[in-house]
């Protein structure tokens, strides 16, 4: 049985998690029927590489949303919410090993990828057209 029909049979939509280091942003995989989320579980006081980055993630029971929000490293902020019947393009697979993290309060989106068996990381910032664009060809 795949795990997102056994979770789906216990009433598991969504599924939190974290670990220390996760990166500046969460790692959001949303997917028809599940949504997982990895989030960091430290803070950083701006002395470690990790600068003043800083997540909160809140689910609500009632409605089964996720917000997620907080500063990446650099400092630039986000805030995003993953529905469960929402857009797709948070929480995306795109190609090359990038993915979609989240969405910055300006609109732009977070992706980032990892190399180096995560020690490396890039990341770039891509409208809702460039992703959108890169997962029909992603889908050709």
């Amino acid at each position: 049985m795949k795990t997102v029909t056994f979770l789906g049979l216990g009433g598991v939509s969504a599924v939190m998690t974290g670990h220390q280091p996760a990166s500046d942003v969460p790692l959001v995989i949303n997917q028809p029927g599940l949504r997982v989320v990895c989030g960091d579980t430290s803070y950083c006081d701006g002395k470690g590489g990790r600068g003043q980055a800083v997540t909160e993630v809140l689910h609500s029971g009632e409605d089964g949303d996720i917000r997620i929000h907080g500063t990446m490293a650099d400092g630039q902020a986000y805030d995003f919410e993953v529905e469960e019947d929402g857009p797709r393009a948070i929480g995306r697979r795109l190609g090359d090993g990038w993915w979609t993290r989240g969405m910055l309060k300006d609109g732009r989106y977070i992706v980032r990828r990892t190399k180096d068996r995560f020690f490396t990381s890039e990341t770039k910032f891509m409208s809702l057209d460039e992703i959108e664009a890169e997962i029909r060809s992603e889908e050709r």
